[in-house]
């Protein structure tokens, strides 16, 4: 996870050949279609991995009263990926993962309000603002940054923001 102006940050590269086909077959723009069905899944998987590894910290940080105890005391860095796969050896690490699932299970993103704040033709990349649904009538701003790589594949970059 990158740090980004004070703000968690998520990327995530993929392969767009079928999206980058239709563009060109389409007449399209050089940017990304920031409602394309593709972005749109990569942009809420982002955030659910940014929502899912802050509570899965504040479950870690409660049940030890501090994260670094369970680092210091063998168990693995407060990643909840690497914390899943070492749940079979401590029944501590098992209870925060089953707690993190648990919180995770209620929730359903959804991209709302769309804005395209900067379009970079030159750089294949177009910047949004959106309304992010958290399933409970509330909702948390973000802004995520779409582009084609040299590769032609889709960078996405999510961020939320105050």
């Amino acid at each position: 996870m990158n740090e980004h102006h004070n703000y968690r940050v998520r990327t995530r590269c993929f392969s767009s050949l079928v999206l980058l086909v239709t563009v060109i077959g389409c007449g399209g723009s050089p940017v990304p279609d920031p409602m394309a069905r593709n972005v749109r899944k990569e942009v809420l998987a982002l955030c659910t991995d940014l929502i899912r590894d802050a509570v899965f910290l504040e479950l870690a940080q409660l049940q030890a009263g501090n994260a670094h105890y369970f680092v210091a005391n063998g168990y693995p860095e407060c990643d909840y990926q690497a914390w899943v796969e070492a749940k079979e050896d401590s029944e501590g690490v098992a209870r925060v993962v089953e707690l993190t699932d648990e919180r995770m299970q209620g929730l359903h993103l959804t991209l709302e309000n769309v804005r395209v704040e900067s379009k970079e033709v030159d750089l294949r990349r177009i910047t949004c603002l959106a309304d992010l649904g958290l399933g409970n009538g509330k909702s948390a701003d973000i802004r995520y940054r779409v582009q084609y790589t040299e590769e032609d594949r889709l960078y996405v970059e999510v961020e939320f923001v105050d």
